[in-house]
């Protein structure tokens, strides 16, 4: 499937929760107001007893095996007839009334509330899905803190902070939309959609023929890890009256055994834009007869096409340039943006260009679902960044001379907390066509069109506020075991010379176990950084922007307590005289010895020396002033040629390096101090040419 979550993911995140659920039914005696299905507590009922724990594992296969939550949700109702105060049960339901094909998320909010009233110890385990259903129905307030207390309880789950704080940024979105965007009236496209997933409308220029893609029961081939039909291509035509045709599958020369999908339709309407699964995912095109069939598919060629993934895309007017999207290297992250133009080689022969990544558009999260109406002028797409407020939102840019705008979010009138996306604007922009998943309808993603009918109403929050910038999957199933003090790192990155915000990367990194904790993304407009990470610990943070000197920054805690870091940072440009302290660069008390602490800063050095082949540079070492100056000048010496050394065991040639100690004749701090101490004990960095 083309968008939302690998299979992959989805079946790690039921394994994890099958697993977990073991795991939490070891302890449940311990609660009080729990009752097991145990004959101690159905005295003179033990016929109940066993009606009941039959059916409830009956439930239990159903959900676990198959997934099939309306089977298990059956047998539980029978369960919670005999016994309304088993945490297990009720927790289950709530999943069940959560995950069916048709979510009735006042019911589960019911049922996650009763399993946390029930056994206050099993209350942790909730939090996600009990947001999740808030967030769903737009309770924003209600939804940011339980997705806080989510988040506060992870430690080593870097995957689990950032979905916890990239939600409760979604929730804040959600009330700032509120009230914006396009004013529309949204329609269900009734004929058109089934009990199956329904994606990705694209229609013709007249709007009487609609290209969808469909995971229905007429599709070719069977998923069987998700227990769904893959994706295949349907036509549906409009009838004299107004009304679409249910759709029919296309021929087997382009609906293949695997994913299959429509992706748009060139301007001249002469060809068909397809998507594949092969090769990770490519886009293929098929040229349409003036009888309207669809010849075999063609992949199409390198660059556009990679050993990555290509999800959407759409053709200017002219079909001289290609946009689309893909998560090849080089982007801001996850799938972005790109284009690409047509040219003609030296033999004649036309070829695309090396797509450009298109910046403006792009966030660290994914982008999806392409489509450029015909004059060129205006860009949609899809979008989990921005200022989304759930899920990806569709987006809108608008080309200003050979520029495009900041994308701006369409309004909640079109958009929802869940999945909005791949889209077709028709001829004089009034209706759009779209799918979503969170407007009703009959079952996964439904086809909608939006028709116009007013002005559009004035945003009042276009950009996304500073956060926490990574790629995140979607999560099934957490669950939560303890609270946790958490220290929260916030700078603003800046150009030292010009002061303009830098879109930087910043791998943090724990200092003692040498485990990545993650890497996060400052926001190319506002240069703002943000991250949180565990009290206990001692972190290097490494941060790294194009034709920068890295910086090396560290956040430890002495006493373990939560720290609340606001900094800014100046990048300095890679040129002479350039320097920067290597924060992470730790050695044995009054020894020359590295620590196995600095490993992250070592590395660091390495990495920067091979990207940049030219570059000669000075270690220096520097002390505070306690002890002879004679020892400190031989100490702070010792120290930095340590650090040659090392580089020149891991093969940087040595005369690209030079060894200086100062001792204590260049202090940056007060010696009167601790802390000034502290930081005039260091080791530096130098370009010298």
């Amino acid at each position: 499937m083309r968008i939302l979550y690998t299979t992959k993911t989805l079946n790690i995140a039921f394994y994890i929760f099958a697993l977990t659920l073991f795991s939490m039914s070891q302890s449940y005696g311990q609660e009080k107001e729990h009752t097991p299905f145990e004959a101690t507590y159905f005295k003179g009922k033990t016929d109940k007893m066993k009606k009941g724990r039959k059916s409830f594992q009956l439930g239990k296969q159903y959900m676990e095996l198959d997934r099939n939550y309306k089977e298990a949700l059956k047998e539980f109702k029978k369960a919670e007839r005999y016994n309304p105060t088993h945490n297990e049960l009720i927790y289950k339901m709530g999943v069940c009334y959560f995950y069916q094909k048709k979510p009735d998320l006042k019911l589960a909010i019911e049922y996650f509330n009763k399993a946390k009233q029930i056994s206050p110890l099993f209350s942790s385990n909730v939090h996600y899905l009990l947001a999740r259903a808030h967030h769903l129905q737009k309770e924003w307030d209600e939804a940011s803190t339980s997705y806080q207390l989510y988040g506060a309880s992870f430690a080593d789950s870097t995957e689990q902070w950032l979905l916890a704080q990239k939600r409760v940024e979604e929730c804040h979105n959600g009330k700032m939309v509120a009230g914006t965007g396009l004013r529309l009236k949204i329609e269900n496209i009734a004929r058109v959609n089934s009990s199956s997933d329904d994606i990705g409308p694209v229609i013709n220029r007249k709007e009487t023929r609609m290209y969808i893609t469909s995971r229905r029961d007429k599709s070719t081939g069977y998923d069987t890890q998700d227990g769904q039909y893959y994706e295949d291509i349907f036509v549906s035509k409009k009838s004299r009256s107004g009304d679409w045709y249910s759709p029919k599958p296309l021929g087997a020369n382009v609906n293949t055994k695997g994913h299959d999908a429509v992706i748009g339709i060139s301007p001249s309407e002469k060809t068909l834009m397809i998507y594949r699964g092969d090769n990770n995912g490519d886009i293929f095109l098929s040229r349409i007869t003036k009888k309207g069939e669809v010849k075999t598919p063609e992949r199409m060629p390198s660059p556009v096409n990679t050993d990555f993934r290509e999800t959407s895309a759409s053709f200017t007017g002219t079909g001289q340039v290609i946009f689309f999207t893909s998560d090849r290297p080089n982007g801001k992250g996850g799938l972005d943006i790109w284009s690409s133009k047509q040219f003609r080689n030296k033999k004649g022969k036309r070829e695309w260009k090396e797509p450009v990544n298109l910046e403006i558009l792009n966030t660290p999260y994914d982008e999806d679902g392409v489509f450029l109406t015909r004059d060129g002028k205006t860009l949609y797409f899809s979008s989990k960044g921005h200022n989304s407020i759930g899920g990806y939102d569709i987006f809108k840019s608008e080309k200003k001379g050979n520029k495009w705008t900041k994308p701006i979010n369409l309004g909640d009138g079109i958009n929802t907390p869940d999945d909005d996306i791949f889209i077709s604007v028709s001829e004089d922009e009034k209706r759009i066509y779209f799918s979503s998943k969170n407007m009703g309808g009959k079952g996964g993603f439904d086809i909608f069109v939006a028709h116009l009918i007013g002005e559009e109403r004035i945003p009042q929050f276009t950009q996304e506020a500073p956060l926490v910038a990574s790629i995140t999957p979607e999560i099934d199933h957490q669950f939560l075991v303890a609270d946790l003090n958490l220290s929260s790192y916030h700078a603003k990155i800046l150009d030292k010379d010009s002061k303009k915000p830098l879109f930087a990367k910043a791998t943090v990194i724990n200092n003692n176990s040498q485990e990545k904790i993650g890497i996060f993304y400052s926001d190319d407009l506002t240069g703002d950084l943000a991250f949180t990470a565990p009290s206990e610990g001692n972190y290097s943070i490494t941060i790294e922007a194009a034709d920068h000197l890295f910086v090396s920054e560290n956040l430890y805690s002495e006493q373990g307590k939560a720290l609340v870091i606001n900094k800014e940072i100046l990048m300095q440009p890679i040129s002479k005289g350039s320097q920067i302290i290597l924060n992470n660069m730790f050695y044995e008390s009054s020894s020359a010895t590295l620590s196995a602490s600095s490993k992250a800063d070592l590395n660091n050095l390495i990495s920067f020396l091979r990207e940049n082949p030219s570059v000669r540079i000075e270690i220096a070492g520097h002390t505070d002033n306690v002890g002879s100056k004679t020892k400190n000048e031989i100490l702070s010496h010792q120290r930095a040629k340590s650090v040659v050394d090392y580089l020149v065991k891991n093969k940087v040639d040595r005369r690209r390096l030079k060894v200086n100690g100062y001792g204590d004749t260049k202090p940056i701090a007060s010696n009167e101090t601790e802390e000034g101490r502290r930081q005039n004990r260091r080791t530096e960095l130098r370009i010298i040419n």
